[in-house]
This record gives C-alpha cells, sequence and structure tokens, in this order.
C-alpha cells in the first residue's frame, strides 16, 4: 500500500501536468489552456507579420 504523501504526490502531478492542460476552463474562453495558448501565440504572431508588412510597405 502506498504511503499517504506518496499517493497525494501522485494526484497531484496527475491533475497539475495531465488533467488540468487538457480540460476546458471558463477563463480560457472554454478551451484547455494548451489549446488557448496556442491559439494566443498564433494571434500574437499574425499581428507581428502584419505590423512588419505595414512598415515593409512604409520603407
Amino acid at each position: 500500500m502506498l504511503p499517504l504523501l506518496e499517493a497525494k504526490s501522485i494526484i497531484f502531478s496527475y491533475i497539475e501536468g495531465f488533467y488540468n492542460t487538457v480540460r476546458i476552463h471558463s477563463h480560457c474562453e472554454y478551451q484547455s489552456p494548451d489549446e488557448y495558448e496556442e491559439e494566443y501565440y498564433e494571434k500574437e504572431m499574425n499581428n507581428i507579420m502584419a505590423s512588419n508588412e505595414i512598415v515593409e510597405v512604409v520603407a
């Protein structure tokens, strides 16, 4: 039988390492944190690319 502290550690690792990264969250617009982060950085890159295109046309 697992000692109590080891069992708590295993459960914590599961929740923080897997479950919370794939379940949807209301503060992430009902996406998983991984999906939300991927979408966020994609939007940021598109904004950067668009601002670079504007600078190149003006320059």
